[in-house]
């Protein structure tokens, strides 16, 4: 067994003997890509993350040696040019694949998940979780080899943060077991390192009190206090105010919790069951979902129902949508809002934009909007919200300052606490991969503001354009109930009713096939080609490329290597059987070349290893019309004058504005020096 550890140095061990990554760049690599949770890394990020944005012109080809290198020392036993198990090639880049228990990093924060979900009801087991989650750390720093590294640092500091959640997490959970002594012990040096944790300075001095030392609690919450005035210019929070009142009174609250009683909420003891509003009309939401429901979604959409009846009963929790474009995840979203809607839930909705320049934190300006139509702010929201609204002249995020960032949260946090008094509340935050940092960090106040309220969360957004700040933001929201769902293609009878739908003949058996395999049950896609289809004949549906495809793909290609687009050229002119070994002949010189040319084309999402059992690569940098119905000589001659012609074929495999991202593939997907011998199949076949 394969184990990697971030948690202080990069290492790696295997079956107890320790693996030599190599030199320093070869283990960034490494690193990086347990930084990417088993999530696909691109190419483009790893070689801007490991060059730090100056990168030299064969970077990419010294990423795939770095690559070859740590796949032949973690699997020094594999045969040559057979699939690699443990770091993959998988388009746009590459991935780890290894269980949750063998990377450090990622089973400390499953075990931190596991405890915070036993917290409530399992107390002593959710302590034994937070120790052993805590006990993967083998230093104070993780990848302390790359300090200064800008994504190592992004990557530390999101596990040191949780790392802290955890300490303090577990010290609430030792004084609501009454277990005072040990929670002094943990927290006494803990505060003293981190002296602007307002959580945990409550928790400490709950303990302190507890065990007789008054004057010391009182003088851990002054110095608490004093640390925020001179550090941020800010006051504490009202919890820690109102602690420190009831301190000073000897509020009877404050004692451990009786046998059988309520457990405490947050560090100072209350049991005050949260006030509601009344008195006000209800907010009716304004969505227009379509009429039937989405096609294929049945599963999901029992998913987000079942999350949204368990935050009316247990309060907040957040439903993650992933798709490529065109992937169905706004219709869903939508879908469920007019059934929630119908259900008496209000509603609300916004987009963080595409477009450059846009003011911060745009889609909460669109959240509030829509909901202050149904319910006004009053005069303290409004002021505290005047950032939302002051588009004209809006300033970027980091000129505003932490003292009105922190405020305009505070602000929101409240307006919308006060809306779910009036009916359990929906917000949908459309295309978060394209969150600014204040919209993520408003996002997170939220989580902790709303914690108890009836609000479920939707937050749609692309896998493979996450970025790192999205990453650190949905690390920081682990302790939430979640529901993560990924909407891959529709299946078959889903695209043929889909197909019917827009007037297809859906009587035509080769026409369907030929749909679903180009689409891969994108539904945007299906669409697409069903207009397509109805505008030029059933012929389109193999030849076809919808408008707006082409240009994508062919810019894609145009970034690749010379030698990378011949390789492929010739892959697709050899049709959509065409033997690995084969084109190494074609190519006339060594085998590297080749393998490197394909693996280039995995990468850029121009080609793709065959179904499962099958050796097959597929290609399809050529041709949009099926190549076997012409001579090879002319479809040769088509490839040299206009070789990214048939880019749209293969994005039409991928779908939609999908083109611009490569399908995720299955999770043996590679090529380059670990290609076994088989075909090159263009996607679209």
């Amino acid at each position: 067994m394969t184990t990697i550890g971030v948690l202080g140095r990069v290492w790696a061990v295997r079956d107890g003997s320790p693996i030599e990554l190599g030199a320093p760049r070869q283990r960034a690599v490494l690193a990086r890509l347990v930084a990417g949770g088993g999530h696909v890394v691109s190419v483009d990020r790893l070689v801007e993350d490991l060059w730090s944005g100056d990168p030299p012109p064969r970077a990419q080809a010294a990423l795939q040696v770095y690559v070859s290198n740590l796949r032949r020392a973690l699997e020094p036993d594999r045969p040559p040019r057979h699939p690699a198990r443990t770091l993959v090639t998988a388009a746009p880049g590459y991935a780890l694949r290894l269980a949750t228990p063998e990377v450090d990093a990622w089973r400390f924060e499953a075990a931190l998940r596991a405890a915070t979900r036993a917290a409530e009801t399992q107390p002593q087991a959710a302590v034994a979780g937070l120790d052993e989650a805590l006990a993967c750390w083998g230093g104070a720093t993780s990848y302390a080899e790359f300090v200064g590294e800008p994504w190592a640092d992004r990557e530390s500091e999101r596990l040191g943060r949780l790392r802290l959640t955890a300490v303090e997490q577990r010290a609430k959970l030792l004084l609501d077991l009454d277990r005072a002594d040990e929670v002094v012990l943990d927290l006494d040096p803990h505060i003293r390192d981190h002296p602007l944790r307002e959580q945990a300075a409550m928790l400490l001095a709950v303990a302190l009190y507890r065990l007789g030392r008054q004057a010391d609690a009182l003088d851990v919450l002054r110095s608490v206090r004093s640390a925020l005035v001179d550090q941020l210019g800010i006051d504490p929070g009202p919890e820690l105010r109102r602690l420190e009142t009831d301190l000073l009174r000897q509020d009877p609250r404050l004692r451990p919790p009786a046998a059988g009683s309520p457990r405490p909420t947050a560090a100072a003891g209350r049991t005050d069951p949260p006030t509601a509003v009344s008195g006000a009309p209800a907010v009716v939401p304004d969505p227009s979902p379509a009429a039937r429901p989405p096609l294929g979604r049945a599963t999901e959409l029992t998913r987000m129902r079942s999350a949204a009846d368990r935050a009316i009963s247990a309060g907040l929790g957040i439903c993650w949508v992933g798709a490529e474009a065109g992937g169905g995840k706004s219709t869903l979203a939508r879908h469920l809002a007019g059934l929630l809607t119908a259900d008496g839930w209000i509603t609300a909705t916004g987009t963080c934009p595409q477009v450059e320049g846009a003011p911060p934190a745009w889609a909460w300006h669109e959240v509030v909007t829509a909901a202050r139509a149904r319910l006004p702010l009053d005069e303290p929201e409004a002021r505290g919200l005047a950032l939302l609204f002051d588009t004209g002249a809006a300033t970027p995020a980091g000129a505003r300052g932490q003292y009105d960032e922190f405020h305009l949260r505070q602000a929101l946090g409240a307006y919308l606490s006060r809306l779910a008094g009036h009916g359990p509340l929906l917000v949908v935050i459309e295309d978060i991969h394209r969150a600014d940092g204040e919209t993520l960090r408003i996002l997170r106040h939220l989580v902790a503001a709303l914690a108890g309220a009836p609000v479920l969360l939707v937050a749609t957004y692309r896998p493979d354009e996450v970025t790192d700040d999205l990453v650190v933001a949905r690390a920081a929201l682990a302790g939430v109930p979640a529901v993560e769902l990924d909407l891959g293609g529709l299946d078959d009878v889903a695209v043929t009713e889909l197909l019917r739908r827009h007037g297809v003949d859906t009587t035509d058996t080769e026409l369907l096939r030929t749909v679903r395999e180009r689409s891969a049950g994108n539904p945007l896609f299906t669409i697409e080609l069903a207009k397509l289809i109805a505008a030029e004949g059933p012929g389109s549906a193999l030849d076809g490329i919808p408008a707006g495809l082409g240009h994508v793909l062919t810019r894609r290609l145009a970034r690749l290597p010379a030698a990378a687009q011949a390789v492929l050229r010739h892959a697709a002119v050899l049709g959509p059987d065409a033997e690995v070994d084969i084109l190494i002949a074609v190519d006339g010189g060594a085998e590297d070349p080749v393998l490197d040319g394909l693996e280039a084309g995995v990468t850029a999402g121009t080609a793709r290893r065959a179904r499962a059992g099958a050796d097959p690569i597929r290609a399809r940098p050529d041709a949009g019309r099926p190549l076997p119905q012409r001579p090879a000589a002319a479809a040769y001659q088509d490839a040299r004058s206009n070789p990214h012609r048939a880019a749209g074929a293969t994005g039409r495999r991928r779908g939609g504005a999908g083109a611009a991202r490569a399908r995720r593939p299955h999770p043996g997907h590679r090529t380059g020096r670990d290609r076994p011998p088989g075909r090159c199949r263009p996607p679209g076949r």
